[in-house]
């Protein structure tokens, strides 16, 4: 079955397998003819993308979301959790949950400026985690190219 209800929510679910690739996803609706028709679209995406030899994409925020689940949530403890999401957090507000994985590079972190953030730690600044963890969060989001 493609299109199908979970008893705890409300809206459609998606899955499905075409082409060698797996689909699971909300499709955001409590409508089943939207759903179907959220299907048929992503089928003809996966379809396009093989015929034109591209690499298939997802959206940064279901990046988030699968490295949060899959590497962070299973290992991490509570407090640091909490720093994870609000990285998370802050990187999903500055790229846009719906930006193509595709379309963003992971960049050097800027190791110049840790330094003059990190001395400004006995007066109330910004640790070296602060300062890292975003930075260094990203290039383990975005796989390379």
């Amino acid at each position: 079955m493609t299109v199908y209800k979970r008893a705890d929510s409300p809206n459609w679910f998606i899955e499905f397998r075409c082409l060698g690739q797996t689909v699971r996803r909300t499709s955001g609706t409590p409508s089943k003819v939207k759903a179907k028709a959220l299907e048929e679209r992503l089928r003809r995406e996966i379809q396009d993308r093989v015929a034109a030899g591209k690499l298939p994409t997802i959206p940064f925020g279901e990046a988030i979301d699968r490295y949060f689940e899959t590497i962070l949530s299973p290992r991490g403890k509570d407090k640091v959790r909490a720093k994870d999401i609000y990285v998370l957090d802050k990187l999903r507000a500055r790229f846009g949950a719906d930006t193509p994985l595709d379309t963003i590079t992971s960049a050097e972190p800027p190791r110049r400026r840790m330094p003059r953030a990190c001395d400004r730690q006995s007066r109330g600044g910004l640790g070296v985690s602060a300062v890292a963890r975003p930075t260094l969060t990203l290039p383990s989001i975005i796989p390379e190219h």
